[in-house]
């Protein structure tokens, strides 16, 4: 084979094979996709809850060329934020990157007041209501269902829509008389004590004892009952 005839050869399998032609084409839609599909992935759904994307749109000015290379993803340090951006690049001679920009919303199941609830009211399905919200705007622990809520009273007034939390409510309240329950292996004793502090259920607060006038500390296990072990 002449020499001409193995360089026309060369030049055509380099052609072939060049990085250039095996570049591929994307557009902002694809780049938006795979932002989205990396975060579905990474991200946990909350218990009872969902999860939403939203992508804004890459800036039609952006061009974006050919890559030569599997497409990089590199994702903000913290998800802290409700919006991040996800970078996408192309890591080959002809190197480039795009943002892309996420707005993430977790929604859970939140108990909140059906309507204005007095200080000292008993909390019931009238005056409540499950509703979806955003984790964000929740400031402190919160109940996803009624059958929680049942027979707790409102240690404070509670507006309509506001979200129900271990800090407006009690199943013992502070001053109320409660009958404190002491177990061991072999036996069982009550007295009558009063609660010196808002507690719900298995929530350990402290009870004066109205015999001794002893401090103790004491588990919540009903509306009228403490419990400790000794």
């Amino acid at each position: 084979m002449s020499k001409l005839k193995i360089l026309l050869l060369f030049s055509c399998f380099s052609t072939l094979f060049s990085p250039y032609t095996l570049s591929q084409e994307f557009d902002s839609v694809y780049l938006e996709n795979l932002a989205k599909t990396y975060l579905e992935q990474q991200l946990t759904v909350p218990k009872q809850g969902k999860l939403q994307i939203e992508i804004s749109t890459i800036d039609p000015r952006i061009v974006i060329k050919p890559c030569d290379q599997p497409l990089k993803i590199t994702p903000p340090k913290t998800y802290k934020s409700r919006n991040i951006n996800i970078k996408i690049s192309c890591e080959s001679i002809e190197s480039w990157r795009v943002f892309v920009t996420a707005k993430i919303s977790k929604v859970v199941p939140v108990v909140v007041a059906q309507r204005y609830i007095a200080k000292g009211s008993p909390l019931s399905g009238e005056n409540l209501t499950v509703i979806l919200k955003e984790t964000y705007t929740i400031r402190s622990e919160y109940f996803t269902t009624l059958t929680e809520l049942m027979s707790v009273k409102a240690t404070r007034s509670i507006s309509k829509g506001k979200t129900i939390t271990r800090k407006n409510i009690c199943l013992v309240c502070k001053g109320e008389q409660v009958i404190i329950k002491a177990s061991a292996n072999n036996f069982n004793i009550q007295t009558s004590g009063i609660a010196l502090m808002n507690g719900i259920k298995n929530q350990t607060i402290k009870v004066k004892n109205s015999r001794s006038g002893r401090v103790i500390s004491a588990k919540i296990k009903t509306s009228t009952q403490v419990e400790i072990n000794l």
